[in-house]
């Protein structure tokens, strides 16, 4: 299945040369250790699935223009859970956009939400 994801371009990006484009899953949780009486909490982060997708003509992206950017997933990477239940994993999804400019490159990431349709 085919995912859709509409950025919308910043100003300052007209310089741009080529860049890449990655959407990744990530699912989040928490492992509690214990040591004597102290009790510390570490957040664990797992990338369960990505894609990229290079550009190299970056001419047509202008400033305050919507594009759309297709990745296509898996039939089994999960759908966004962002649960406030503490035994429960959180799942998100992130685009992350790395553009290179002349001087400073442009790094950004967005959090998406993806849920299926029906």
């Amino acid at each position: 299945r085919s995912a859709w994801v509409r950025w919308l371009v910043p100003s300052g990006i007209a310089r741009a040369t080529k860049g890449t484009f990655t959407l990744r899953c990530v699912e989040e949780w928490f492992v509690r250790t214990q040591t004597g009486k102290n009790t510390n909490r570490t957040l664990v982060q797992e990338q369960i699935w990505s894609s990229t997708g290079h550009v190299s003509d970056l001419r047509g992206m202008l400033p305050g223009k919507t594009e759309e950017l297709q990745f296509e997933l898996p039939a089994d990477v999960p759908t966004t859970t962002l649960s406030s239940n503490s035994s429960s994993r959180t799942v998100f999804w992130e685009l992350a956009v790395d553009l290179d400019l002349s001087g400073l490159d442009f790094k950004e990431t967005y959090l998406i939400p993806v849920y299926r349709q029906g």
